[in-house]
């Protein structure tokens, strides 16, 4: 008798370094609320970076915000997270979630 198949999931990542604000790294990661891209915004919220995270699941965004907030390694640089809402397949929320991680 064969094996059940487990489902494929999907999933990916993107990290963008987009500019140095306040002599700080800004990181906008795409996926950032679970996985991969999770552990990312865990590495670069502990080396200094502002962390814009984003994905479709509102709720899971909020989680990992207040775990990558709880979980700071080093407290003399107290990480800023701004969780983004986004399905990155509408350019429009693309849009609007690039202006907000200016206007932060």
């Amino acid at each position: 008798m064969p094996k059940k198949a487990l489902p494929y999931r999907k999933g990916f990542f993107i990290v963008v370094i987009l500019q140095r604000m306040n002599d700080r790294l800004l990181a906008w990661i795409v996926g950032g609320s679970r996985g991969i891209g999770f552990a990312c915004a865990e590495v670069l919220a502990r080396d200094g970076y502002r962390i814009a995270i984003s994905g479709r699941k509102e709720q899971a965004l909020r989680e990992a915000s207040t775990l990558l907030l709880a979980h700071r390694e080093n407290a003399a640089i107290v990480p800023q997270v701004l969780p983004l809402p986004c399905d990155i397949t509408r350019e429009s929320d693309v849009k609007a979630a690039y202006q907000k991680i200016l206007d932060h």
